[in-house]
């Protein structure tokens, strides 16, 4: 893979935009759009298949989600797009001339603004780059679920 589309798949902290709810590249958006583009027209149906299935009845909801999903909000946390506004990580990596995170002297630092999982998560993909290097990662880690504890 370019090194260009590796920055943008794997964001500054480790985590994959790629596999991001909200990035308009990625397969969530390519699936949620493909998902809208096979149902078209199933709306006009609901009332009759509601009445034997009564989870079709929440399909508006459904449709309101799968809109957001296909539509992919974000370009990516290196484009300024990023869905957590208080993440500290690109700011920090651009002004320190890096591309990920372990590639600071100061790694593991403190000032990341991310707790809980997150934290985890940014300790053990800069760690795991730091060893197998990103373009490594990103294949190892590409196919896992963006959500998945790990």
């Amino acid at each position: 893979m370019d090194p260009e589309t590796l920055r943008r798949y794997v964001a500054p902290c480790g985590e994959l935009c790629y596999t991001c709810v909200a990035f308009r590249d990625g397969p969530i958006a390519s699936h949620a759009s493909e998902l809208t583009r096979r149902l078209a027209g199933f709306d006009r149906l609901i009332l009759i298949f509601s009445t034997f299935e009564p989870r079709l009845a929440q399909y508006d909801s459904f449709c309101d989600v799968l809109s957001y999903l296909a539509e992919g909000t974000c370009g990516g946390c290196r484009e300024g797009d990023a869905c957590m506004p208080d993440c500290h990580v690109r700011q920090c990596t651009q002004e320190r001339g890096h591309d990920y995170c372990f590639q600071c002297d100061a790694f593991p630092c403190t000032d990341v603004n991310l707790d809980g999982y997150l934290l985890e998560d940014w300790l053990y993909a800069n760690r795991r780059m730091a060893e197998i290097g990103p373009e490594a990662f990103w294949k190892e880690d590409h196919e896992r679920s963006h959500y998945m504890q790990r």
